[in-house]
């Protein structure tokens, strides 16, 4: 164990390091991956922007629309508005679970379905 660990200190110290990539280098990087996920980072921006607009829209519209009809003291239609929120937030993030469980399902069916073409 110890001779193979100095042998890689002492080729470590006879090669210097690679530099660091540069950002246009890793913008590249990111760029190819992208692309190469492309639905998985459609999703994901989907459910980004589900997450930031559905519970806010759902707390001002029952906060500023639905509850003031009712005769109900501001802090708990406050209370009320944000417990429905919260509840949205749980409703979304399922969601997204729900589908990437889907799409893991997909794409483990689809390499079965390679595997059989081979077999042919």
């Amino acid at each position: 164990f110890f001779s193979c660990l100095f042998r890689w200190v002492r080729m470590s110290e006879s090669q210097p390091p690679p530099p660091p990539p540069t950002k246009m280098q890793l913008l590249r990087q990111f760029a190819t991956v992208l692309r190469g996920n492309q639905t998985v980072a459609q999703k994901l921006v989907f459910y980004t922007v589900l997450m930031f607009t559905v519970p806010i829209a759902t707390f001002l519209f029952l906060d500023r629309v639905v509850l003031p009809d009712f005769d109900i003291e501001e802090g708990l239609r406050n209370s009320i508005a944000a417990f429905v929120a919260v509840a949205v937030v749980q409703f979304v993030i399922a969601a997204y679970v729900m589908d990437a469980m889907r799409e893991d399902s997909r794409g483990q069916s689809d390499v079965q379905a390679g595997d059989s073409k081979k077999e042919d």
